[in-house]
């Protein structure tokens, strides 16, 4: 017998049957989704924490600090005291495997466009250095060599003006503000000395607009060094506000307040880190709880899926069940195709060939069905936890469809097994004579 005949008969065997073969289809469609949809839970979940881990600086990038403390006991630095200064930045921009070194200067502004005012923390960052850790904006252009007074603004920065002199007016109301160009004004920590005198504002030209991530940083905005310290002069300067400390020729002290270090590939990010704080210094990175994240996100989908796997176990032995069912009542059928010379690996086959198609039926409107649980689980847990699940608990990539339907198709396959063997070595004689 040719392999279309063999399909033919198979599907026409299957059709007799309409019932029962529905039913079995069932038990698989049945299998299939629980499987899929419980192995999407534990991919979403995986997913929205990588997407976090992403949000607060990705698992290449090390961030160090200032050690806790290197002071003796008369309060004077130790011999071993390690600074936040352009040396560290150099030495760390030496080192096997680093793709860039962001070291950054924190303060807070407020920030004004006519009545409306906002606060924003602004570091003061190297455009270029900031570019390579993998920045975009949204809208505006990266400032140029000429533009001293220059600021990057956050997603959200212009989102956060209020009206102070209005009822009900707070951070976050309102469609937001034009800040781009030369219209916004900037006091350091305040538009009011302690004393109570106005400050005089400090002009800021925003070039350009971040694209957001969705967390905190979004509201975080940047500027040049270069701005920065006349920021601060000018903060200084206007009423004697606490004229800086002169320090001795000589002497060293912290430039930055963090030094961001990226490294190539997650592999290297803890010897690295290991390597800088052997040196002195502090550093943390989120490769340090990786493992045990994936260890957990493994247990959390080895018992999403072995949940969904009892379904899948249930239809296996439906399938199994209806093939044996088929030789009883095609009993005398079998022992025709013997005595007419049907191979017993045609025999073997055509079993097999019908709990396939049982299989992989079943296995595709399992699927079907699995995405569209999928949304619906999505769209209810967006409209409960809005942002906090912005990309979805359940994800469903095309490995696991693929994966899912030869799966089922499997299933079907080692299901009819059993019945196929059974069907080849019935007796041609026994089984025409059977009624």
């Amino acid at each position: 017998m040719s392999s279309l005949d063999l399909m033919l008969m198979g599907v026409k065997n299957l059709w007799r049957r309409k019932t029962r073969t529905i039913l079995t289809v069932l038990g698989v469609v049945i299998g299939t989704t629980a499987i899929v949809v419980m192995l999407s839970l534990g991919f979403g979940l995986q997913r929205a924490r990588d997407e976090q881990i992403e949000r607060m600086g990705g698992l290449t990038t090390i961030e160090v600090q200032k050690p806790w403390s290197y002071e003796s006991r008369d309060g004077k630095p130790s011999e071993n005291q390690v600074y936040l200064d352009d040396e560290a930045v150099t030495l760390f921009k030496g080192f096997e495997h680093v793709d860039g070194v962001l070291a950054t200067k924190r303060t807070n502004i407020q920030l004004r466009i006519g009545k409306k005012q906002s606060w924003a923390d602004v570091l003061a960052v190297d455009f270029e250095a900031l570019r390579a850790f993998g920045y975009e904006l949204e809208t505006g252009e990266w400032p140029g060599d000429i533009q001293k007074n220059a600021m990057v603004a956050g997603a959200q920065t212009h989102m956060n003006f209020y009206d102070p002199m209005s009822r009900g007016g707070y951070m976050g109301e309102g469609e937001g503000e034009d800040i781009m160009g030369g219209n916004l004004k900037v006091f350091l920590n305040g538009d009011y000395y302690g004393d109570g005198k106005k400050k005089r504002p400090f002009k800021m030209d925003v070039t350009g607009v971040l694209v957001g991530k969705g967390g905190w940083e979004d509201n975080t905005s940047y500027m040049s060094f270069y701005a920065y310290e006349k920021l601060v002069e000018a903060d200084q300067r206007k009423y004697g506000s606490g004229q800086r400390e002169r320090k001795k020729p000589g002497t060293k002290e912290d430039k930055y307040d963090t030094i961001k270090v990226k490294v190539d590939k997650v592999d290297n990010v803890m010897p690295i880190q290991n390597q800088i704080k052997e040196m002195g210094y502090e550093a943390w990175s989120n490769a340090e709880w990786l493992e045990g994240e994936q260890n957990q996100a493994l247990i959390i989908q080895g018992v999403l899926g072995g949940i969904g796997g009892v379904s899948l176990l249930i239809a296996a032995i439906g399938i199994t069940n209806t093939m044996i069912m088929s030789i009883y009542e095609r009993t005398r059928e079998i022992g025709v195709m013997k005595v007419l010379g049907a191979r017993l690996k045609d025999i073997k086959n055509l079993f097999l060939f019908e709990a396939a198609l049982i299989g992989l039926f079943g296995g595709t409107i399992g699927l079907g069905l699995s995405v569209l649980v999928s949304k619906i689980i999505n769209k209810v847990a967006g409209n409960m936890m809005g942002d906090f699940v912005s990309s979805g608990i359940s994800y469903i990539p095309m490995y696991l469809m693929i994966a899912a339907l030869i799966f089922a198709t499997l299933i079907g396959i080692i299901s009819g097994y059993y019945p196929a063997r059974r069907a080849m070595k019935l007796s041609a004689l026994k089984a025409i004579s059977t009624n």
